[in-house]
């Protein structure tokens, strides 16, 4: 038996540059077909493998079978072999292959032409996002991985999003790319049911795991690897943003004697000159009590401030009374601090020593950079903005001109109050719970006049081109109403694909950014006959916090994440006849406040009669209406004024036609089950206050 080779990483791996043509030429040795176990026995003949190919997995299965295997699947994918009933047959492609490459360059062509030849490449034309994903899986050799976070920051995608692009490229290396704390997928798929082999076809390839099935730090291929193996390192000069870990000093030790300091507590013998994968050793051997997510933290955090960070980066930390900018001038360096614990410097000139700049004048975008929990975040994305202030002379400049915002809402108008015939208190008082909680919703019975006084109310507030108004549904879906992939026009050669499409919400949001100092407001009708946590989806946790970012479910160019602009403003509708309202959970009387309509409370209960007195009809109108809603008992069930207000009421046989056709079903539904007479209780002349409507 041979020895084990480590060609890849130093680890031990399966010799696929060997066994891929010797699957070709046993089987057209045999005359071009062969059984599958007969493949497999052939070449057990004339395969000598090491003491790690001959070794078994947890399920029995020999190492280098279940690669050859796993191989013949490729093959067969793009066109080498064609497999029926267990029979594997060499064609035309595979003879040319076999015969013209060198034995060492046949696995090769074999992963280009899966890479080149993935379906989805044939019927969909790739984002630039999408592109570069596919560039990144290309590069992700066998014996490393990576995560989708380090996918997502390289990419601009977001995680999600990352494994959704994931599962229908199905790259030939999507089984390299593990959780971030270095498992394997749960929600990993093989197109041809290799699910229960992933680890054993990694450690083929030689990676390794620990106990507890986590991947080797050493083999991670970080964004920041990515950045250098793609070429997208355009920036000679980086930024980044540190923690300041100095408490109770102003200005802190790090300005006075300009510094930058990363503790480093029980790791002893660091030096400036450690690689990532020796820092990987270094931190297993040093902290093992720690969880493994822990550990690749610190391995990350010492790689960038031993590797990453040069002399002339920009660096910038922050304290109470404000921000210091500098530019690195040393190497890495250990030094002892006052707790007794190593850690590691590198020199500072900073720009502002004397005076700490304003927050101010940073803008949002790099603020919400900045806010992570990491001691180092890279900034250089953002290194125009750190690089204009450090032009700036250090001594306070007069602060720029604010951007525009929305500061009041418009005050209602007498006009108004006449209009809609309610009062004008009623009024002032919603809008002013509407600029206070940013969400709001009407609630009552039907007819009430609920998606009548947002409309109107909205209209009142801003212009007509700002308002947006949806009807939820049970089916309807956050792409529905955000964004989501709706299939895109053929491309002129006929290729068909999917592209994200924002839905009315994100078209509001996107046009109140670029309008600040203007309201934008969305009416939801029927917001309670959808699933508010599955509409919303992480855009529910914005409407509580309006000054955090979140990641979106779909990538959108959000980079720094996204923000729900304080100019938006929702006002959503509820039927109470159905229940519904008792049904609305904590989380969503949290995010709103809750206005009652109701036919026998303001504002609902001066509508009618002033409509009847301002339109000149008679008032006996509203005198029914206030009779009927004395007689039901539930005021959840209560007749709005609406249904009065309609041109056919004044007809001839108007009222009749509609106190049969519409209020009557609704007084059936309250009262069903129960044993009673519907027209013998509410018949229409069965009520003392009976107006002529014919004139």
């Amino acid at each position: 038996m041979v020895e084990d080779v480590y060609p890849i990483n130093t680890k031990q791996t399966i010799r696929r540059d060997v066994l891929v043509p010797l699957m070709l030429s046993v089987i057209e040795n045999a005359g071009g077909t062969l059984h599958s176990s007969d493949v497999i026995a052939e070449m057990e003949k004339r395969f000598t493998p090491t003491p790690h190919e001959a070794a078994t997995n947890k399920y029995g299965n020999t190492h280098w079978i279940v690669t050859a295997r796993f191989d013949s699947y490729w093959a067969a994918q793009i066109g080498w072999l064609t497999k029926d009933d267990n029979r594997w047959t060499i064609t035309t492609a595979g003879r040319r292959v076999l015969y013209n490459y060198p034995t060492q360059q046949i696995v090769d062509e074999l992963d280009r032409l899966w890479r080149e030849r993935h379906p989805y490449n044939e019927t969909t034309q790739p984002s630039p996002e999408v592109a570069l994903l596919t560039r990144a899986l290309n590069a992700l050799t066998p014996g490393h991985w990576t995560t989708y976070n380090d996918l997502a920051h390289t990419t601009g995608l977001t995680p999600h999003a990352v494994h959704t692009h994931m599962q229908t490229l199905g790259h030939a290396a999507s089984h390299r790319v593990l959780q971030p704390n270095g498992t394997i997928d749960p929600d990993l798929e093989w197109h041809d049911g290799h699910n229960q082999y992933t680890k054993d076809i990694l450690t083929n390839e030689g990676l390794t795991f620990d106990n507890a099935g986590h991947a080797d730090h050493a083999a991670r291929i970080t964004s920041h690897d990515y950045a250098t193996i793609l070429g997208l390192n355009t920036h000679t000069r980086h930024a980044w943003h540190i923690h300041n870990t100095t408490t109770g000093h102003d200005p802190t030790p790090w300005i006075t004697h300009g510094y930058i300091a990363l503790p480093t507590p029980h790791t002893p013998h660091l030096h400036p000159h450690m690689t990532r994968a020796h820092l990987s050793d270094h931190i297993n051997q040093t902290h093992p009590e720690q969880t493994y997510e822990a550990r690749d933290n610190l391995i990350t955090q010492l790689n960038i401030f031993l590797n990453l960070i040069h002399p002339n980066d920009i660096i910038i930390t922050t304290t109470e009374t404000g921000y210091y900018l500098g530019h690195i001038t040393g190497d890495p360096a250990p030094h002892p601090n006052p707790n007794h614990h190593t850690e590691l410097r590198r020199a500072v000139t900073w720009h502002n020593p004397t005076t700490p700049g304003d927050y101010t004048n940073l803008t949002p975008n790099l603020t919400n950079a900045m806010n992570t929990q990491n001691p180092l975040t890279d900034l250089t994305p953002n290194i125009q903005e750190l690089e204009n202030l450090l032009t700036q002379q250090p001594t306070p400049t007069p602060p720029a001109l604010p951007e525009p915002k929305l500061t009041a809402l418009k005050q209602a108008t007498p006009k108004l109050a006449r209009t809609n015939h309610v009062s004008q208190r009623w009024l002032q008082e919603t809008i002013d719970l509407l600029w206070d909680r940013r969400q709001i919703i009407f609630y009552g019975p039907p007819g009430t006049g609920k998606t009548y006084l947002a409309r109107k109310i909205a209209y009142h507030l801003t212009h007509p081109d700002n308002v947006s108004l949806v009807q939820f549904h049970p089916a309807y879906s956050y792409e529905d109403f955000f964004e989501g992939y709706r299939p895109a026009p053929p491309t002129d050669d006929g290729r068909v694909g999917f592209q994200l499409t924002p839905g009315p919400f994100r078209r509001l949001v996107n046009n109140a950014k670029n309008n600040p100092a203007t309201p934008h407001i969305l009416i939801i009708d029927e917001i309670n006959r959808a699933n508010l946590a599955k509409v919303f989806g992480e855009l529910y946790f914005l409407l509580e916090y309006r000054d955090e970012t979140i990641d979106l479910l779909y990538s959108t160019g959000d980079k720094a994440g996204f923000t729900l602009p304080d100019n938006v403003f929702i006002i959503g509708t509820m039927n109470t006849a159905d229940r519904s309202i008792a049904l609305v959970d904590a989380a969503m009387r949290r995010r709103f406040a809750f206005l009652h309509l109701h036919p026998q409370e303001e504002p609902t209960n001066t509508i009618l009669r002033g409509w009847l007195k301002h339109n000149g009809h008679d008032e006996t109108l509203a005198d029914l209406h206030d009779e009927l809603n004395t007689r039901i008992d539930d005021p959840d069930f209560a007749i709005g004024p609406s249904y009065f207000m309609r041109p056919e009421v004044r007809r001839p046989g108007g009222l009749e036609r509609t106190w049969r056709t519409a209020i009557l079903p609704l007084l059936v539904e309250y009262h069903y089950g129960e044993d009673i007479d519907i027209n013998a209780r509410y018949g229409l002349d069965t009520f003392t206050h009976k107006p002529d409507t014919d004139n």
